[in-house]
């Protein structure tokens, strides 16, 4: 996936006028990528306007215009882009109970790796995502967050994300077990994401 560019930045007085525009494409975007894994995960795959507008909406809480700031941030917000080749998302681990919130974050503390979280399709069987963990200052007592990453290989997208063929996200760990269908709408979003159509299939 691309990366964001500088001249794509909005100075901060600019983007305030536009605030709205970028806020509700940003929020459809994400709606459309969010995936509801069991009671307690929920996964978003990345796109390229959702990162943008978080990008924007940190410049503009912290009120950043120094370039060298700008650009140090910007490098941050990039690394949640996949790589060419793959698909990218953000894990998020949130009991909703609190009183059992600090049991369950333990038990999800852990949670790295391959062979946890997968995509199954009825056409070309399971491709499984990297867990990444992003560190401690993105968790707190309530929620934990990890990247993933999804290497596609290059025979995967023309059956994998076939509107008419099945695809599952699917995630085991220890106890926990949960599955979604992605819709083709999804479906087709994530072909954009890997520079393909279905026509390219």
């Amino acid at each position: 996936m691309e990366t964001i560019h500088k001249n794509e930045i909005l100075d901060i007085r600019s983007y305030e006028r536009e605030r709205h525009v970028h806020r509700q494409q940003a929020r459809e975007a994400k709606t459309l990528r969010t995936l509801e894994l069991g009671p307690f995960i929920t996964m978003t795959f990345q796109s390229r306007e959702a990162v943008l507008y978080d990008f924007q909406e940190y410049l503009r809480s912290r009120r950043i215009r120094e370039e060298d700031a700008i650009e140090e941030a910007l490098g941050t917000y990039n690394r949640l882009l996949p790589e060419d080749g793959q698909l990218g998302a953000t894990l998020l681990v949130t009991p909703p109970e609190e009183d059992k919130v600090a049991g369950t974050l333990h038990k999800f503390s852990g949670l790295s790796g391959e062979d946890i979280l997968w995509l199954e399709s009825g056409r070309q069987g399971s491709l499984s995502g990297n867990i990444i963990p992003l560190g401690d200052d993105t968790n707190s007592r309530h929620k934990i967050v990890y990247m993933v990453r999804f290497p596609i290989q290059a025979e995967w997208p023309h059956q994998g994300f076939d509107t008419e063929n099945p695809l599952i996200l699917k995630i085991q760990y220890h106890s926990y077990q949960a599955e979604t269908p992605l819709g083709n709408s999804l479906k087709r979003a994530l072909l954009s994401d890997l520079n393909l159509r279905d026509d390219d299939k």
